[in-house]
């Protein structure tokens, strides 16, 4: 099955995982580590923290790389990683899209859950005002 490493600013891809594993009542399917970017380190760092955590949930059957915004260090970065092998990279974490790719089948294809993942991303982004006056 493929695998996930969620890379973001400052803490929050570890803490997003770990509500993932607050919330689910099974272990997830899939393989999440978290990669923190840190201002203070060299960026030159960053590459081999991700390749190293890459390598360390690799199961052979492709990787998806979440970040947390399009166009920051955590995404330009990652799309470097696109050209090694089955890879994708997916920006614009949120909670619902690691639960559903925590969720997802055995048998899901990583091309599959980037679907699955960024459909639940942008259907649980909701304006509460807009959707409590329509069902009132």
């Amino acid at each position: 099955m493929f695998s996930i490493v969620v890379i973001t600013h400052g803490e929050l891809a570890k803490e997003l995982i770990s509500a993932v594993n607050f919330i689910l009542p099974e272990k997830p399917r899939v393989k999440m580590t978290a990669v923190s970017i840190d201002a203070s380190r060299d960026s030159k760092d960053f590459d081999k923290k991700i390749r190293a955590s890459v390598d360390s949930v690799d199961e052979g059957d492709g990787i998806l790389l979440v970040t947390d915004m399009f166009g920051g260090t955590p995404s330009n970065i990652s799309l470097m990683f696109l050209e090694s092998g089955e890879m994708e990279v997916i920006s614009g974490v949120n909670l619902p899209m690691l639960l559903k790719l925590g969720t997802v089948e055995e048998k899901t294809t990583l091309k599959e859950a980037v679907q699955l993942a960024a459909k639940a991303g942008r259907d649980n982004i909701i304006v509460a005002s807009e959707l409590l006056s329509k069902n009132g």
